[in-house]
C-alpha cells in the first residue's frame, strides 16, 4: 500500500479495510458509517475497501481473528479494530469510534496537519 495524496488534495486519506464478515460480533457497517461521517467532518477523505491510496488505515474486523490486518504491509500508519478491541486493548463496542478517531487525530497532529487539511 502506497502513501496517500495529502499533499495534492490538502486532506489526509483514511482507508477503511474490512474483514470478510464471517463471524461478526460487532456492527461493522454502523461503525464504518459513524467513522466515515466523523472523519469527513474532520476534513479527511475516506475510502472503503481495497486500493493503494491511504495516509492512514482503519482495519475493521468483526471478531478477534483480525483477518483484515493479517496482510498489513506496515508501511502506512494504522489502527486495528478486532471485535471490541482497538489496537488489542478491550474498549467495548460503544468506545470503538471515539478510540479510532483519537488515533487518527494523533496521526494528523504528528503530520503537522489540523482538521480540514490546514497546516499548523
Amino acid at each position: 500500500m502506497s502513501g496517500g495524496r495529502e499533499e495534492e488534495s490538502g486532506s489526509a486519506v483514511v482507508r477503511i479495510l474490512f474483514c470478510g464478515g464471517c463471524h461478526p460480533r460487532i456492527a461493522r457497517g454502523r461503525i464504518a458509517v459513524e467513522l466515515r461521517e466523523a472523519l469527513e467532518g474532520m476534513g479527511c477523505r475516506v475510502a472503503c475497501g481495497g486500493g493503494d491510496e491511504a495516509d492512514f488505515v482503519v482495519f475493521l474486523c468483526g471478531c478477534l481473528s483480525g483477518c483484515a490486518f493479517r496482510d498489513n504491509p506496515g508501511d502506512v500508519p494504522s489502527v486495528a479494530v478486532a471485535e471490541t478491541t482497538v489496537d488489542f486493548r478491550e474498549v467495548g463496542e460503544e468506545r470503538i469510534v471515539p478510540e479510532v478517531l483519537a488515533r487518527v487525530e494523533t496521526f494528523l497532529r504528528g503530520r503537522g496537519r489540523r482538521f480540514g487539511g490546514a497546516t499548523s
